[in-house]
């Protein structure tokens, strides 16, 4: 893909996405997809504040596919507050029905080590 309609592209979905924080909610995919093209571009500070945002939105429903991106694109602060908010709210997020879909990496992790932030 060329850097030009890349960018575009990047445009596009900021846009859509910044308009979308203050009218309605945005779905946690288009966000995740904006977040794996930050990552594979480069664009680092677009990558934390997307981050940072998906720390903002964490809920029992999201948990899990941001839990799996944020592994995935090895945001390792992500992940820890992924993991602490997993903990803390373990039985709710068990009986929902986005647990099903998280990676068998998590489901059989043990006991994990706290991580710094970026």
């Amino acid at each position: 893909m060329y850097p030009e309609v890349f960018l575009l592209a990047v445009k596009k979905y900021v846009r859509r996405i910044h308009i979308s924080f203050f009218h309605c909610p945005v779905q946690e995919e288009v966000i995740l997809d904006v977040l794996g093209l930050a990552q594979q571009y480069g664009f680092v500070d677009l990558e934390i504040s997307i981050s940072d945002y998906l720390q903002e939105i964490l809920q029992i429903r999201n948990v899990c596919i941001i839990f799996d991106a944020a592994r995935l694109y090895q945001l390792q602060f992500l992940t820890q507050v992924c993991s602490s908010f997993m903990d803390q709210h373990a039985l709710d997020i068990i009986h929902h029905e986005t647990f099903l879909q998280l990676s068998a990496v998590r489901k059989s992790q043990p006991n994990r080590t706290s991580v710094s932030k970026k």
